[in-house]
């Protein structure tokens, strides 16, 4: 009636509404079994009926976890609770979060629940994803736990939690920033303990992750206020371009370009020129690349009345007039002068293949993997 056979979308929202009544009696252990039975029929309904079922099962918890008047039910968190401890037994084979069915269904009743309240009543809402991120970050920090698969997915929920409405639902962005960063500091942590690194048992979690701390950057600095961004928001920029590869920093930036960032040539900007400058000599061609698609957007149009130091009234970026490659600093090579290596590489042979080549190592960075 839920979909798992086909049904007509009228019927399975009315089945919905009639058992969310029933199920809100359950709980303690009837609760959990009753999820884990829901979970494991959808895992084996047919592919070809999997969307149909995910869809009106994601009717059937957000129907048990409304209330009226775009108020949550008092027993939403205990149902959003049980639905997300039977999420973390998912192992997380695929390429993206999005490959894993469960998580499918938990995003779609975060969403659902998101849009149907408003932002004071979806507090029930963020105090579980909270709760559940915290002791998770704790646990693969203190190195008490081997699955970093249950923070993964908690990163993805955040993340769409925090995009939802236009991030209409979150009542204050300082604590998401930090949790943030807490996931900064947990990749920084199984990059440098080998230790840490080898007590994780999967390592395409870790793949996942990756992208998806990057994600939930793109979206809190889309949403957020400038007095935000002037602070935490400023520290979590200087994490990603001290720690994160450069092709990384790159693909983060032409997304918030595309994305419209409004803040984008005021502080993002001066990274990518100090990016520029620092990684000419091994990287000149992807840099180049990544730098043409940027002018060929009109992405340094200043606005009348905004004030930039990189960024002329004729939309020229403004490159910081440092001595040649060649000389030396303290034993090390100096950053170069990029107006004048951009002369030199105009007047050197250029293997143009090679360069075309070099263009498939740019991140596409399109709007869906962000």
């Amino acid at each position: 009636m839920l979909g798992g056979e086909r049904q007509k979308a009228n019927v399975r929202r009315f089945t919905a509404e009639s058992m969310a009544f029933l199920i809100r009696k359950l709980r303690g252990n009837a609760l959990q079994q009753f999820v884990e039975h829901v979970v494991h029929t959808m895992l084996e309904c047919a592919p070809a009926r999997l969307l149909d079922f995910q869809n009106g099962l994601a009717l059937l918890f957000f129907e048990c976890m409304r209330n009226v008047e775009t108020q949550l039910h008092s027993r939403a968190s205990a149902i959003y609770t049980a639905l997300l401890r039977e999420l973390y037994k998912e192992e997380l084979d695929g390429e993206r979060l999005e490959d894993n069915a469960v998580y499918v269904l938990a995003a779609s009743v975060t969403k659902l629940c998101l849009h149907f309240t408003r932002r004071e009543s979806a507090q029930q809402l963020w105090e579980v994803l909270f709760v559940d991120y915290d002791a998770q970050a704790r646990a693969v920090t203190d190195k008490t736990t081997q699955r970093i698969q249950p923070l993964v997915i908690l990163l993805g929920l955040l993340t769409s939690a925090t995009i939802v409405r236009k991030g209409s639902r979150v009542s204050e962005y300082k604590p998401l920033f930090q949790r943030c960063q807490t996931a900064f500091t947990i990749a920084k942590m199984l990059a440098n303990d080998a230790e840490a690194s080898q007590m994780i048992d999967n390592d395409k979690a870790v793949a996942i992750m990756a992208h998806e701390r990057i994600k939930w950057l793109v979206g809190l600095l889309m949403q957020c206020n400038v007095q935000d961004m002037a602070s935490t928001g400023k520290l979590m920029l200087d994490m990603v371009v001290s720690n994160e590869p450069m092709s990384t920093v790159l693909s983060m930036a032409l997304t918030l370009a595309r994305l419209g960032w409004a803040q984008w040539n005021q502080i993002l900007l001066p990274y990518l020129i100090r990016i520029t400058v620092d990684h000419w000599v091994e990287n000149r061609d992807v840099l180049l690349l990544f730098w043409t698609e940027l002018f060929q957007n009109g992405l340094f149009k200043v606005q009348t009345g905004s004030i930039t130091l990189t960024v002329t009234s004729r939309g020229q970026v403004l490159f910081p007039a440092k001595i040649s490659e060649k000389s030396t600093v303290n034993g090390q090579a100096a950053p170069i002068n990029i107006p004048q290596a951009l002369v030199d590489w105009l007047i050197a042979p250029v293997d143009w293949e090679a360069v075309a080549d070099q263009q498939q190592t740019i991140p596409s960075a399109e709007r869906e993997e962000f």
